[in-house]
């Protein structure tokens, strides 16, 4: 099982050496994140950020801290659980907001990028940077922040269909300048996934 946090890391689940492994968004390995049995499926717990991890053998729901792996009280655990070959866990439904790709995404011209899935009338925020970093997001704990290095923070409201746009006319100097952009609803504490794109 793969899954991604809002900062582009990867959680990354493995059975042999019961561990679950975190790379950074380019795949530089970071390290052992936690180190439950024979780990299955994972996924992100709504409001908390943190992971809940599953096995095939061990029928358990384990909690970890979604910042150190650090392991917190369990959901369920040993026979008793009902739990019976325990391997994958999803939560419906999820609610992220979607963030495209500017496009055309060159130089020389007006980019124009959107969010949707927003909340109607709620004030989206655009973070973007030019390097990958990993924060957690202050009054959020639930959400990663994913945008680093020199950042600019620019806001919009989304409209009747949850939509929001920004348009950039950037100058031809941005060619080959690599981007990194996330979005965020402070109100709902929702992000969006992380966009890396280099102007072409």
């Amino acid at each position: 099982m793969i899954r991604f946090r809002g900062d582009g890391v990867a959680l990354v689940t493995s059975w042999g050496n019961a561990r679950i492994l975190k790379y950074a968004p380019d795949g530089t390995f970071l390290g052992i994140f936690a180190s439950p049995p024979t780990p299955t499926g994972l996924v992100f717990e709504p409001g908390t950020g943190h992971v809940l991890v599953t096995s095939d053998n061990q029928n358990y729901v384990r909690r970890y801290d979604g910042l150190t792996g650090q392991a917190l009280t369990p959901i369920a655990t040993g026979a008793t659980s009902g739990i019976t070959g325990g391997t994958y866990l999803e939560i419906f439904p999820r609610y992220e907001l979607e963030l495209s790709r500017l496009a055309p995404g060159a130089g020389a011209a007006t980019n124009t990028l959107r969010v949707s899935s927003a909340d109607v009338g709620s004030t989206v925020f655009l973070l973007l940077g030019t390097q990958v970093a990993s924060a957690q997001a202050g009054p959020c704990p639930s959400q990663w922040i994913g945008v680093g290095g020199p950042m600019r923070v620019f806001a919009q409201t989304a409209d009747a269909s949850g939509d929001a746009t920004w348009a950039f006319a950037f100058p031809a100097s941005v060619t080959g300048l690599s981007l990194v952009m996330q979005a965020f609803v402070t109100d709902s504490c929702r992000g969006s996934n992380l966009v890396l794109q280099t102007i072409e």
